[in-house]
């Protein structure tokens, strides 16, 4: 997917740029500015030890960048992750046994044109990606950090539900400013 879009993502501004350092080595990209971890690719597992919120000694792969992006936001120091746009849910999708499973009249992304490059991404494994997710609760629920799923709608349901606006409300109250949400 990096490859597809590398022209969008080195013209970001941003103060990080977070690349697993195997893609820019495989495609022979150059992203100006990345922060670059090791991404460990070996095997996943429920078990909490299975998330790693440490990339010197490398940042665990899940099957979705929403779990390696929980990571790096433990390592910076976040202890209350709220996650956005996780449908956990695809028109394609394979199981542990390799078989493909297809859900009809699903539409993957927020934006038909986002997925334009669908052909050269590997088709996702859920069962995979749920497994990762249950490392992350169990190691947040551990180490007293809190991750919850703020996404309307989706499948998601290892993390305590938040609704988005109630949160986004709440921020901004916090701060003293009118949250003009809704």
């Amino acid at each position: 997917m990096l490859a597809g879009c590398i022209d969008e993502v080195a013209r970001i501004e941003a103060a990080y740029k977070f690349i697993p350092y195997r893609l820019l080595l495989w495609y022979g990209l150059d992203v100006p500015g990345a922060t670059c971890f090791m991404l460990d690719t070996t095997g996943v597992s429920p078990e909490p030890s299975h998330f790693l919120p440490d990339p010197v000694r490398g940042v665990r792969w899940g099957g979705t960048v929403a779990f390696t992006a929980m990571q790096l936001a433990v390592y910076m120091g976040f202890t209350d992750i709220l996650l956005v746009g996780v449908d956990h849910r695809f028109s394609r999708s394979t199981n542990d046994r390799g078989e493909l499973i297809l859900d009809e009249g699903t539409q993957d992304y927020f934006d038909p044109a986002y997925d334009r490059d669908r052909h050269l991404l590997d088709t996702p494994n859920l069962e995979r990606s749920t497994a990762a997710y249950l490392a992350a609760r169990r190691w947040a629920d551990r180490h007293g950090t809190r991750i919850r799923n703020a996404t309307r709608g989706g499948r998601l349901e290892v993390f305590e539900r938040a609704d988005l606006d109630d949160v986004l409300a709440a921020q901004a109250r916090a701060v003293g400013r009118d949250p003009g949400i809704g």
